[in-house]
């Protein structure tokens, strides 16, 4: 069901592809775990730096948040996931 919803890269904008993503990922994260999250995120990772918007950084923060929120295990899927959204916003959005 959640792929009924999924955007495709030909009928949307860059930024409108990127925040869609990031709503699939979390909503993967709630249905299939951080792994399911972290491969909806793929496209969101190679966004050059040069291209972070503060709204992107926002929904990755909400997302990282969904997953602290949550009693998962602390697998190496989850562990990956903490670190790929780390290292992707810059340090001082984090505080």
């Amino acid at each position: 069901m959640i792929e009924l919803y999924a955007p495709t890269r030909s009928r949307t904008w860059p930024t409108t592809l990127t925040l869609a993503q990031i709503t699939l990922a979390r909503a993967r994260l709630h249905s299939d775990g951080p792994g399911a999250a972290l491969e909806a995120l793929d496209p969101v990772l190679t966004v050059p730096v040069g291209q972070r918007i503060p709204q992107v950084v926002t929904a990755l923060l909400a997302l990282g948040a969904d997953l602290q929120a949550q009693q998962v295990e602390r697998s190496s899927d989850t562990r990956t996931l903490v670190d790929a959204i780390a290292a992707f916003i810059p340090a001082t959005a984090h505080g």
